[in-house]
């Protein structure tokens, strides 16, 4: 299982000593967990050679020996806990390597030796745990300049000499006195007095209690500076909130499956009399899109730019509450070319509004089948620059960052395009967000009819794979010129059953739209995307390329089909 990202074999009653080549046959692990087992043996060094590897939890188990020997391999770390086990070696300076490592935890142990003083250059460090050991010497205090360290326990050692200055000043650093001598052979006097605490806890109270006065009369401030501003024409605009509860303004009455986190790039919170003037009290004339999740409106903003505002259906509701967020969490946390970007957004007692960058030539459906200039319009140089874009902005919400995106709704009123036809993936109300540990999620039946892949209805889960199969019918429609469902001619009536049919008829010329007129040259590459658009329609899941290789075989069409001769 090469391709393995999580093990979790934890809470089981699992022994014996783990293989030594562990790592070696599962190069691609992030996540391993094997705690609360009855393991043995030392840890193979062949773990900590995994480049991928964040993640590692043996506690609760009996291994042995040393653990700083396999520090030496591994530099991309963040959590480490090996503690309640049998380890009893000393450290090397190896732990130095691990520096992007953020918990250690290794308490409840026999290690012996002395703390290393490389342990200050884990500048990431937050928790530190080396309580219950049997460290000697004394404890090297430059750990108290990690500047996030916020948890440490030196408790339970055998550590002797003075606590240092700088030490005695930062709190977390110091272990639990019991364990640490006195100065001299004295108790230590204690750093506060009684009064003193009174005197502290008054203060910061009366402290509080001012700050929250003023940030009271702020916010009223505010609010009547708005209510002022409303009919001006003016966009009165604000920072977006942290937290679900004021990001609706209510408390939510069911946990959502979205966390709203920090957003990588600002987002306006625009007020509803700003969208309101600009729509015109949404107007009819400005409706520019209608779809499940809600009607979609162009508007201009008193600057003068254009923008496109979705008015989400049942504002205020849980279903709308969880496409709302969706939407937030996803596109409004990322940021790609071939992505519609997510200006900002408006919330208003039961409405939901969300502010996109207008695209001018709307979206690909309508082009394919509502407008009598497509044929000039829709050449095929420009459909496979409308490929290759919108495969890129998939490629991305897969594979561009941690933590992965399924769209779960691609489909060609999905994909729209700007003045130049550069093609952008949007409405993100069913994305989901994936882990690098995971491959899926549960899911009810979700998508559009002729898009949804055969797997959804039989297992209930929502994967990479099934945003594949819906992007290899968008292909397949800008090959063909034909709808996604309404195939009379074959069982189901869907396109991908039809051209399957045709080809294996050996039909295949006359899959290619007939209102195409292009030269053997673009007939040789439209040919090679119907390729790659069945490839990605495969009934099982796992036949599938990756949108990755798909960008690839994009990249490879472009440059076989560029030659002496011309171009497609």
């Amino acid at each position: 299982m090469r391709n393995l990202q999580g093990l979790v074999l934890s809470h089981n009653q699992f022994y014996g000593s783990l293989p030594d080549n562990l790592g070696s046959v599962m190069p691609s692990l992030a996540k391993i967990d094997l705690s609360n087992n009855r393991l043995t043996g030392s840890l193979p060094s062949s773990i900590f050679g995994i480049k991928t590897l964040t993640f590692l939890d043996v506690s609760m188990n009996s291994f042995s020996g040393s653990i700083s020997l396999v520090f030496g391999t591994t530099s991309s770390l963040l959590a480490l806990n090996a503690s309640n086990n049998l380890f009893s070696a000393a450290f090397g300076d190896s732990l130095s390597n691990l520096t992007t490592l953020s918990i250690l935890d290794i308490h409840n142990n026999t290690i012996t030796g002395s703390v290393p003083s490389s342990l200050s250059n884990l500048a990431a460090l937050t928790y530190l745990d080396f309580s219950n050991n049997n460290f000697q010497g004394t404890v090297p205090c430059n750990i108290c300049d990690i500047v996030g360290l916020a948890f440490v326990n030196f408790s339970g050692n055998r550590f002797t000499g003075y606590v240092p200055e700088t030490c005695a000043k930062a709190k977390p650093c110091l272990p639990n006195q019991p364990d640490f001598p006195s100065i001299g052979g004295y108790p230590p006097s204690p750093l506060l007095t009684r009064a003193s605490v009174w005197g502290i806890a008054l203060s910061a109270t009366f402290i509080s209690l001012a700050l929250l006065v003023c940030l009271l009369r702020w916010r009223m401030l505010r609010q009547e500076a708005a209510v002022l501003d409303r009919g001006k024409g003016k966009l009165v605009t604000e920072i977006e909130p942290k937290s679900i509860d004021k990001l609706l303004g209510k408390k939510s009455k069911e946990p959502l499956s979205i966390n709203i986190a920090t957003f990588q790039h600002s987002l306006l919170r625009i007020n509803p009399a700003s969208i309101l003037s600009a729509t015109e009290n949404f107007s009819k004339a400005y409706i520019i899109g209608d779809g499940g999740f809600g009607t979609v409106y162009r508007a201009s903003l008193p600057e003068g730019r254009i923008i496109a505002v979705k008015r989400l259906n049942g504002g205020g509701h849980l279903h709308a509450d969880r496409e709302f967020l969706a939407e937030m969490e996803t596109i409004g946390k990322v940021k790609h070319e071939n992505l519609v970007p997510l200006l900002g957004y408006c919330v208003f007692a039961d409405e939901r509004f969300l502010i996109y960058e207008y695209m001018e030539n709307g979206s690909l459906d309508v082009w394919l089948r509502n407008r009598a200039d497509a044929v000039e319009a829709l050449d095929w140089p420009t459909r496979f620059k409308i490929c290759l874009d919108s495969a890129r902005g998939l490629a991305f919400l897969h594979h561009g960052f941690v933590p992965h995106i399924i769209h779960r709704d691609i489909k060609s009123s999905n994909i729209l395009l700007n003045s130049k036809f550069e093609a952008r993936v949007s409405d993100f109300g069913l994305a989901r967000i994936i882990s690098a540990c995971e491959s899926h999620v549960s899911t009810v039946l979700a998508g559009s009819f002729g898009y949804i892949p055969p797997e959804y209805g039989q297992t209930m889960v929502a994967t990479t794979k099934g945003d594949v199969y819906s992007f290899g019918v968008v292909m397949l429609e800008l090959v063909t010129g034909r709808a996604p469902t309404g195939q009379a001619d074959v069982e189901g009536g869907n396109l991908v059953g039809w051209v399957r049919w045709m080809v294996s008829s050996g039909r295949e010329y006359e899959v290619l739209d007939p209102y195409l007129s292009s030269s053997e040259l673009c007939k040789d590459q439209m040919f090679g995307v119907l390729a790659i658009a069945r490839s990605c329609t495969c009934d099982e899941p796992w036949r599938r390329p990756t949108m990755l290789e798909v960008v690839k075989l994009f990249k490879e069409e472009v440059k076989k089909k560029t030659g002496p001769h011309g171009s497609c």
